[in-house]
């Protein structure tokens, strides 16, 4: 079992994408995101093709219940 903090991102919109995404990735070993929570489509979308195999959904309440 890894010792690495599983995140979840609540909104994937310009600042989680170009800043937190990229911060993120670099911390192998320590974090991982596990999930992420978005109304918009697109976002989630993004975030399905920069994170494949990471849960995502419509909101942080369905996030937080099913994860």
């Amino acid at each position: 079992m890894s010792s690495a903090m599983r995140l979840g991102i609540v909104g994937f919109g310009r600042l989680a994408q170009n800043y937190y995404f990229p911060a993120l990735s670099r911390m192998k070993g320590l974090a991982i995101v596990h999930a992420i929570a978005d109304p918009h489509e697109a976002c989630r979308a993004t975030a399905n093709k920069l994170l494949p195999g990471t849960a995502i959904f419509e909101s942080q309440s369905q996030m937080l219940d099913r994860e």
